[in-house]
């Protein structure tokens, strides 16, 4: 198919090329011109291939260098690279990848040092067209790479270096903390099926390292909306985060607790929010340990609805500016 745009009275063509059953294989821009040589077909072009049930499985764009897909039987995609090395031999290649649990959600993704081309790919491809397992199932315990982990591990590939995990319906995962009964005088969500409950996160340094950068727990309140996020740290330290929010899901305030290491003392910051009967922000202070009230934004409003004025700054609602 020709396109063809013009510009001061020339013409500019672009070539989009499609294969048998409608891909898009080929497309030639305007700048390309006469016979197409291998150096103009990976500088200049886009180039598409897929395989027999028509999925990307290659790309190369100009100036890049090829990019490779990899599906499970349900069509998802479980590999892709090259992927850089995440951790400090960055100039290392590899496949980032993604497996599944029964619902087609991702739980956990990790980095596999393998080389990353064709041969590869049709390699990793015929491995998973013969998988008898198409997803991960929840355990009690376990590990994936020295990291202790609540999910199987049957999906090939099984030796890679795990970077994020994932947990759905409940809260029964490694280090989760206590569920409480309100937060806020807020009743916490106890059916939480369906919903994310909490996130583990690696640390980029080395490949050998095990330590997690953080491990977030997320609770609900009984609509659903969050009302604590709770952020543990590798050094030992925290950042939990509640929040009071009102019938339409609005912050009145919210309180977090900070430190940095477990040794530090604690860090508290308040901030209280007012809204007009619009729902527009009319004021927002930030209070840090119990200590003077410090006016952050007052914002004031004409009879369209439209911001008149912002004041910041100062104590005892005194603006300056």
């Amino acid at each position: 198919i020709l396109k063809r745009t013009y510009e001061s009275g020339d013409k500019h063509d672009t070539y989009y090329v499609y294969d048998t059953y409608g891909n898009l294989t080929y497309v030639i821009p305007p700048k390309v011109a006469g016979a197409i040589s291998e150096e103009v077909l990976n500088g200049l072009c886009y180039q598409y291939k897929y395989d027999d049930r028509n999925r990307l499985v290659e790309k190369k764009l100009p100036g890049k260098q090829w990019e490779f897909i990899v599906y499970d039987k349900l069509d998802r995609p479980v590999a892709t690279g090259p992927a850089f090395s995440p951790f400090k031999d960055e100039s290392a290649q590899g496949w980032l990848i993604t497996k599944y649990d029964a619902f087609s959600r991702p739980v956990y993704t990790g980095w596999y040092d393998q080389s990353s081309n064709a041969v590869i790919r049709k390699s990793l491809q015929d491995t998973q067209n013969a998988a008898k397992t198409l997803f991960e199932k929840k355990e009690t315990s376990g590990t994936i790479d020295q990291i202790a982990v609540n999910y199987s591990n049957a999906n090939a590939p099984t030796n890679f270096k795990l970077l994020t995990v994932t947990y759905y319906d409940t809260y029964d995962y490694p280090d989760a903390p206590v569920i409480p009964t309100t937060i806020e005088g807020q009743p916490v969500l106890a059916n939480t099926k369906g919903m994310t409950t909490g996130n583990w996160t690696r640390v980029a340094t080395t490949a050998l390292a095990t330590i997690g950068e953080t491990t977030t727990t997320v609770y609900d309140d009984i609509k659903g909306r969050p009302i604590r996020i709770n952020l543990k740290n590798h050094l030992g330290g925290y950042t939990l985060t509640d929040s009071k929010l009102d019938f339409s899901g609005k912050a009145l305030y919210t309180i977090t607790r900070h430190k940095r290491t477990l040794g530090d003392n604690e860090l508290v910051v308040r901030e209280d929010f007012t809204y007009t009967p619009q729902d527009r922000l009319l004021s927002h202070t930030h209070q840090i340990n119990g200590g003077i009230v410090q006016l952050l934004t007052s914002n004031n409003y004409d009879a369209l609805g439209q911001l008149e004025s912002k004041n910041v700054g100062d104590t005892g609602g005194n603006s300056r500016q």
